[in-house]
């Protein structure tokens, strides 16, 4: 047994404080917590700040979409001579296997793959809390839709585009770091950034589904420690909470 894993072990198993919130009490050995409810509460908080987060990330790309409304469209002929050099190329289609030119391969796939979702139905008896979900109710059906609000392609029509929308799609540099700049192009005619808004805005509704489902999950856990608990039978428990009738 190798010294390196004898001083872990012994570091592991030293006494220390439970990373629980507000709690005083030893860990457990080999753990962070004294106790299962103390890491669940732990949990439950940094869930919560997730979904506060990405509250607060769709209220600025709401915002960064009002900015650039205001903006005038320049005509970007950078775009449309790299576009023009790759018209020997050909994509196919991830949907329906189309070979199609770069120039139009994302519009198509895009309305391709809204004809074929539409003809999927997601369904619920229940209405949704919030609006992430689409919620349109079905009389005949009697359920709710279910997919994403932004993303149905069944009840959620597409806004108009006028001559002087500008696409404003925020521009990056090397992939991820973002300028703080915007596409000036005219929106119905970019063709790299279609639908971002769109597309932008379910990745953060997405986000926040799985943050909640995960929220559930710990509740539930917590749910089950309490209950447990409840049951468990002790002493002082049956002496505090037990009334016995002898007649």
């Amino acid at each position: 047994m190798s010294t390196e894993y004898v001083d872990e072990r012994e570091r592991d198993e030293a006494p220390r404080q439970c990373y629980g919130p507000g709690c005083t009490n030893a860990a457990r050995s080999l753990s962070k917590y004294c106790s299962d409810e103390c890491g669940i509460q732990l949990a439950v908080r940094k869930l919560r700040r997730s979904c506060w987060n990405l509250t607060d990330s769709a209220t600025k790309l709401d915002a960064f979409i009002e900015k650039s409304k205001n903006a005038t469209v320049e005509e970007a002929e950078a775009q449309d001579t790299e576009i023009e050099g790759e018209t020997d190329l050909q994509i196919h289609c991830i949907t329906c296997g189309l070979p199609l030119a770069p120039k139009v391969a994302l519009r198509h796939m895009e309305k391709c793959y809204m004809k074929n979702e539409s003809l999927t139905t997601f369904g619920s008896i229940y209405k949704s809390a919030g609006n992430l979900f689409c919620d349109y109710y079905n009389s005949q059906q009697k359920i709710y839709c279910k997919r994403l609000r932004v993303l149905c392609p069944e009840h959620t029509k597409e806004p108009k585009i006028s001559a002087k929308d500008v696409c404003g799609c925020p521009l990056v540099t090397d992939v991820f770091d973002e300028s703080g700049d915007f596409c000036r192009a005219a929106k119905r005619t970019c063709l790299k950034h279609y639908c971002w808004e769109k597309l932008r805005r379910a990745g953060i509704d997405l986000q926040r589904i799985q943050q909640w489902l995960k929220l559930e999950e710990a509740y539930e856990q917590e749910r089950s420690l309490s209950f447990a608990a409840a049951r468990r039978g002790g002493v002082l428990g049956l002496l505090l909470h037990t009334t016995v009738c002898h007649e």
